[in-house]
């Protein structure tokens, strides 16, 4: 498993689940907050990773991701599970643009509206 995130597997995810936007989003959040220690378990995500509980998300959710491989597993127990995302820096590239286009889509529709 170490090919890498393509904005293009990102988007196509994005695009056949929306839902998936805000899960993302989240993730990315996290990930930040705790590289800035402004998150109350920044050192637990910095050193092994965040849990379904720290972005909101059920397990068969993040499954899919990384069976995508927008993320890994950095961490597996009976008890727990650690992820991380391989590339967050176009992970964030592609939820702007998936932003983006959503934005022009909706933009098109009220004009013709």
């Amino acid at each position: 498993m170490s090919e890498s995130v393509t904005e293009h597997r990102v988007l196509s995810l994005l695009e056949h689940r929306p839902k998936y936007y805000e899960i993302l989003s989240r993730i990315v959040d996290v990930e930040e907050a705790a590289e800035k220690g402004l998150h109350g378990e920044s050192e637990i995500i910095r050193r092994v990773g965040w849990g379904w509980y720290h972005v909101g998300a059920l397990p068969a959710e993040l499954m899919v991701l990384v069976r995508e491989g927008i993320i890994e597993i950095r961490y597996k127990s009976n008890r727990y599970t650690y992820y991380r995302l391989r590339d967050r820096e176009t992970v964030k590239k592609a939820l702007s643009k998936f932003k983006s286009r959503s934005e022009g889509e909706t933009r098109k529709v009220q004009e013709k509206a």
